[in-house]
């Protein structure tokens, strides 16, 4: 280390009695930005956990990530007493990509809940049309199981990337020993 402070990803939270378990801090010298996107949220539906907290709270539990694509203070994406439609998801969903592919990494890791990243791959295969083989498109709309990652290639179809990656699947919900 260079004497700089070390660069906080997640704050330490203590436990909170019957809220969330206590968490240690995590830090992330040299990491990657991590950045928030409110297209690539949870599912909102009616439970808390499928709504986020204010902006505020989350800059301060997670002081390493940028929150500059964050506008809202609270969450005002749907009342408290409905939910989002699978029709405004997959629209989420497209937007997302289309914001994503006018980034200007190459490498990036999207991270998000299940319910999203179903519908956005299963939407991804769906589009890919006769490109993407039948065996390809049932692995892409599998539905993710916990801590799940997944490797993909996505291109405009006219700047095609090659896809280097051995393996594609790293199945979640597993522990390795």
């Amino acid at each position: 280390m260079n004497g700089a402070a070390p660069m906080v990803m997640m704050a330490k939270q203590a436990e909170k009695a019957g809220y969330k378990v206590a968490r240690m801090e995590l830090l992330a010298n040299g990491a990657p930005p991590f950045i928030a996107c409110e297209l690539c949220r949870e599912y909102v539906g009616l439970n808390p956990c499928d709504r986020r907290n204010s902006t505020s709270y989350q800059k301060k539990a997670f002081p390493g990530v940028d929150w500059s694509f964050i506008t809202l203070e609270e969450d005002t994406l749907f009342p408290k007493d409905s939910h989002e439609s699978m029709e405004h998801l997959g629209a989420r969903v497209v937007e997302f990509m289309e914001w994503l592919m006018q980034r200007p990494e190459h490498e990036v890791a999207v991270v998000s809940h299940s319910k999203f990243l179903s519908v956005l791959f299963t939407k991804c295969a769906e589009e890919a049309g006769s490109s993407v083989s039948e065996p390809a498109k049932a692995d892409l709309s599998r539905w993710f199981e916990n801590c799940e990652l997944r490797t993909v290639v996505f291109a405009a179809p006219t700047a095609p990337i090659p896809c280097t990656a051995k393996s594609t699947h790293f199945p979640g919900g597993h522990s390795v020993v």
